[in-house]
């Protein structure tokens, strides 16, 4: 039964990666804290606050503007390929301050980063993104709101043409 609901769950995820360009792309879809008691399929870590999109960047690079906990809660940003092939990572030990401005431009195409921007060249025009918040204490109902506002604070701007 865990193997079918499993296939039936990844059969919907991947319907919807195949036919994302007729939804809104370039965007983030903020998750909910995972619960043993009515999640079916426990995908990641229950202490997890998770934001999960895709990016086009056939029309040009795609900025993903992030706000990084003060709390001290672990924090990070993963970029993929299509094919799932993680080519970047970040967290927050590794950012300074609070906001981290992440510009994806393909291979060759020429972008003047802003102040504080990090440019990442992606292997494709297509990608995933992957935002992640660990909440410590699950009891805690302050570090879960917390994390939540945080992680829908961050979000995906497809930039257009090269400036």
């Amino acid at each position: 039964l865990a193997l079918e609901q499993t296939s039936k769950h990844n059969q919907r995820v991947f319907h919807h990666a195949d036919n994302w360009s007729t939804e809104k792309g370039n965007r983030l879809c903020h998750a909910a804290l995972r619960n043993a008691g009515t999640d079916k399929i426990p995908l990641d870590n229950p202490d997890t606050s998770t934001s999960f999109g895709f990016y086009d960047l056939s029309s040009g690079p795609v900025r993903v503007h992030c706000v990084i906990p003060t709390t001290g809660n672990y924090w990070s940003l993963s970029l993929y390929g299509w094919n799932t092939d993680n080519y970047f990572v970040i967290n927050d030990k590794q950012v300074t301050g609070n906001t981290l401005d992440v510009v994806i431009v393909r291979k060759g195409q020429e972008y003047a980063p802003l102040p504080g921007e990090k440019v990442v060249i992606a292997p494709g025009k297509k990608g995933i993104i992957l935002n992640r918040i660990i909440v410590r204490d699950r009891s805690n109902s302050n570090e879960i709101i917390a994390a939540s506002v945080i992680q829908k604070m961050s979000s995906v701007e497809a930039l257009g043409a090269t400036r």
